[in-house]
């Protein structure tokens, strides 16, 4: 928890700065707005709105520097297991996995509520197709 700033003029230490960001940091991931942010920290640490602003912007560009890139790796990978997956579930006419590869795949990329085209085939029409072969087979 961020420490109270007395109000004397001082800077705060490199510490109380990182513990701020890392505050606004998640204030912002939880969708909290600029203004709001500024105004709570005004009333939580008594500094001035212009400092607030500069908290804002380290957070902003710490987030895109070193938060989503993570983020993107964790998806990147999880993507390709999940196509190894699917490769290997394909090979062996497993095709109740592959649908559930598929889904968990569009659940982890977010793609589960859409209705996505890929090369111009609906990912939904891959699905019904694979569903429709594997109770034919039955």
């Amino acid at each position: 928890m961020a420490r109270k700033a007395k109000n004397n003029g001082k800077r705060a230490s490199n510490v109380i700065v990182m513990e701020r960001t890392m505050e606004v940091l998640r204030m912002l991931r939880i969708g909290i707005s600029s203004g709001e942010i500024i105004g709570i920290g005004v009333e939580k640490w008594g500094i001035r709105p212009k400092m607030m602003e500069k908290y804002i912007q380290k957070a902003t560009k710490m987030r895109r520097d070193y938060v989503l890139p993570q983020a993107q790796e964790f998806i990147r990978d999880a993507s390709e297991k999940m196509d190894v997956l699917f490769e290997e579930n394909y090979l062996i006419k497993n095709r109740k996995e592959c649908r559930h590869n598929l889904l968990a795949k569009n659940k982890i990329l977010g793609l589960d509520k859409l209705n996505v085209k890929i090369g111009g085939v609906s990912v939904d029409d891959v699905l019904l197709k694979l569903k429709e072969e594997n109770e034919s087979k039955k």
